[in-house]
């Protein structure tokens, strides 16, 4: 029998800026509180993977740090699988929308 895996959780900062719009910064909660670089963003809260797709659809910007944040914003069409890099061995992309 499959096992189920457990939903997913994130850390999430919304920056709303009144000219350009939503900028968020998706992060996977093991890289965030594992590494040093990543503390100094100044999250909101944890959201559960369900939570982010509406919410993604309102940014300008989004920034996805860890494998799991990649795999998803892969997944919804944000990025594409070449444009992933890594930063301090942290798997990161980056969405800009363009108009």
């Amino acid at each position: 029998m499959k096992q189920e895996s457990l939903p997913k959780k994130f850390y999430i900062n919304t920056r709303r800026n009144s000219e350009y719009g939503v900028f968020i910064t998706i992060a996977d909660v093991d890289v965030v509180e594992n590494k040093l670089f990543l503390k100094k963003i100044a999250y909101d809260r944890i959201v559960r993977e369900s939570e982010l797709e509406e919410k993604l659809k309102t940014a300008i910007s989004i920034i996805f740090y860890g494998e799991n944040a990649v795999e998803l914003g892969i997944r919804l069409k944000y990025i594409h699988p070449e444009a992933v890099q890594y930063q301090e061995g942290v798997k990161t992309a980056i969405y800009i929308k363009t108009f």
